[in-house]
């Protein structure tokens, strides 16, 4: 997976507004990181920028888009995918931005603070069958559920 964002994507947060992609699974196509992860701690170059950003794509805009990473949680779990444990060619990575998603009315009230991001470690071509009912018709039922389920899930646990 490359290291650079393309620069004529349209931006979440500054040209898409982050309610139309709550809680929407979005594909990953690319990581680029602007800060440092290591021995646990974040060296960010600026506290002006995000600490990366992931290049996704947007079914429901048939569009790809660069969405920044703001939370340092999110940023350590989007690390600790892309470099250290990986994603295998038979993998791809999804994931959900969400605002709503949190344990309990404190953590929802502090929630432009908290992490926001579930990332979907799944087989590759999940985000097709999850999103396209005619990509693989014959594979139905149980098996179809299977093929587009999360291998692993990360997420913050103050989300549910």
């Amino acid at each position: 997976m490359s290291h650079t964002i393309h620069k004529d994507l349209p931006v979440i947060g500054k040209d898409l507004p982050y309610s139309k992609i709550d809680q929407v699974i979005l594909r990953v196509h690319n990581f680029r990181k602007l800060a440092l992860y290591k021995n646990g701690r974040i060296e960010a170059i600026s506290p002006q920028l995000p600490y990366g950003y992931l290049e996704v794509e947007v079914r429901d805009f048939d569009n790809a888009a660069t969405l920044p990473i703001l939370n340092k949680n999110d940023y350590i779990h989007i690390w600790q995918v892309f470099e250290e444990r990986g994603v295998k060619k038979n993998e791809e990575v999804n994931v959900i931005w969400t605002s709503k998603n949190y344990r309990n009315i404190i953590f929802s009230l502090l929630s432009p603070f908290m992490p926001k991001l579930i990332i979907w470690i799944c087989n590759k071509n999940a985000f097709e069958l999850m999103h396209e009912p005619s990509y693989m018709p014959k594979l139905s039922g149980e098996a179809r559920f299977d093929a587009e389920k999360p291998i692993i899930e990360i997420k913050h646990s103050v989300m549910d």
